[in-house]
């Protein structure tokens, strides 16, 4: 239980410890402090009367005699003058209004351009217009009426219950419940199946910041971006604490938003092109037919198993048998699995999308396509095992991506070159020749050397 401790402050150089005062308590004011035992020693947190009264929590949800009260818990009331300074000043805080949440910067500008009259240098009131441009929707504003009332660890439980990122000030992590509480939750990165967020320093992008891989041990970068208003990839907002078993499938609904393409209608359009009603994993006699119809359904919705056939059979079979050891023997729930793990070969819009994201991440928007070869060889090197080389082209993506100029035919002529003006950091020559080779026919000849030899092609 802690203690209170009443004096007068010795010093001056002690700051009140109440949350959103921080000042310093002058020589000879009273302060009080709390102390509690940490370990195996005493800790004292000084503030200053007015933060300090009417009490903590105990006093605030009894029915105490103020006078009572502080006679039983405050040490060193020693003279009738400090109990009436104490009293005073306690039935001053208790006649207060409580305090409104502080809000954050662009709500109070929000606020006070939607609701607030001024008087204008030229005499009469007028109304403050918003601008339409930076204006927040009353359903924003309700949503921050909602949470912004709430300590910070209960805005970070929501973002925890959605596998959302809990990095950021009060602020930004209150900015993200009330984007998601409107909008759905962010669906993870459809390249890396790392968790994006709203960016710290421009509130209306949305950016990927990787993902961790457990084969190589390290970091995947992602350059990855959208506006805030139109991220494709989001699902419902949960708003109630889910059970750890809710949890994991929150997750593995996020990582599948992007990934899969739309699975779950694609498991439908095989339903109609693929006779899957006999289809029986239970049995071994089943389990023989099973599996063949199965990479014929995976086959219809575009799954990018390997092209060979016995390969693929074999990939099917070994995440079929993983399902049914977990217990699962439903064939749409076998089918997500298969399309989770190997991904939906996307549609030509999509391909757009990705180039899209590319450009949009980049310093020159220009410079995207490039940044695009490097960031597959790094996926496609990553999937053969070849780390090294991975994190090779991931270098040679970040040089791109942040490269302030837009690269010519000029430009790649040198900028592999050590010491010279447009030499980029993480460049070599081999990764110069495929630039040269894209931007001659289109396409790299080592993209598709490593999807054959993975089977993709």
């Amino acid at each position: 239980m802690p203690t209170y401790h009443i004096e007068k402050s010795k010093s001056g150089r002690a700051a009140c410890k109440a949350k959103g005062c921080g000042e310093k308590i002058a020589k000879g004011e009273y302060r009080v402090g709390t102390t509690n035992m940490k370990d195996d020693h005493e800790m004292t947190a000084w503030k200053c009367l007015k933060c300090f009264l009417p009490g903590p929590k105990s006093f605030k949800q009894s029915d105490s005699d103020p006078v009572k009260w502080c006679a039983d818990n405050l040490t060193d009331l020693r003279d009738d003058a400090t109990v009436e300074m104490v009293l005073e000043a306690m039935e001053a805080t208790l006649a207060k209004p409580k305090p409104a949440p502080k809000s954050p910067e662009k709500m109070l500008k929000i606020r006070a351009a939607a609701e607030a009259n001024i008087i204008d240098d030229d005499g009469p009131k007028k109304k403050l217009k918003v601008d339409p441009s930076s204006s927040v929707s009353a359903t924003e504003l309700d949503a921050f009426e909602i949470y912004s009332g709430m300590k910070t660890d209960a805005i970070k439980d929501y973002l925890r219950w959605n596998d959302m990122m809990l990095k950021g000030n009060k602020d930004q992590i209150l900015n993200k419940v009330i984007d998601a509480h409107i909008r759905g939750r962010l669906g993870r990165c459809p390249d890396c199946e790392g968790k994006v967020s709203i960016d710290e320093d421009d509130d209306e992008v949305i950016k990927c910041k990787g993902s961790w891989n457990e084969e190589a041990g390290c970091r995947v970068t992602c350059f990855n971006q959208w506006p805030k208003e139109k991220y494709p990839y989001r699902l419902p907002f949960v708003k109630v604490s889910p059970s750890d078993d809710e949890i994991e499938k929150i997750v593995e609904a996020n990582k599948a938003a992007g990934k899969t393409g739309g699975i779950d209608g694609k498991i439908a359009v095989k339903a109609e092109l693929v006779d899957m009603d006999d289809v029986n994993i239970t049995t071994p006699d089943g389990l023989k037919v099973a599996v063949p119809k199965i990479l014929q359904a995976c086959r219809v919705m575009n799954v990018e198993l390997p092209a060979d056939d016995h390969a693929a059979k074999v990939a099917c079979a070994q995440i079929v048998m993983s399902q049914k050891t977990e217990g699962v023997t439903a064939i749409d729930a076998i089918l997500k699995a298969i399309a989770t793990k190997f991904g939906v070969k996307k549609t030509a819009e999509q391909e757009a999308d990705v180039a899209s994201r590319a450009a949009s991440s980049c310093t020159i928007a220009e410079n995207g396509p490039f940044v695009q070869i490097f960031k597959t060889l790094s996926e496609l090197y990553m999937k053969d095992g070849n780390f090294q080389a991975s994190n090779t082209y991931k270098k040679a993506a970040k040089a791109i991506n942040e490269c302030s100029y837009l690269i010519d035919d000029e430009h790649l002529k040198h900028m592999h070159k050590p010491k010279h003006e447009y030499k980029l950091e993480g460049l070599g020559k081999a990764a110069v020749d495929y630039m040269k080779e894209f931007k001659k026919t289109g396409e790299v000849g080592k993209i598709k050397e490593k999807k054959e030899k993975l089977g993709m092609l």
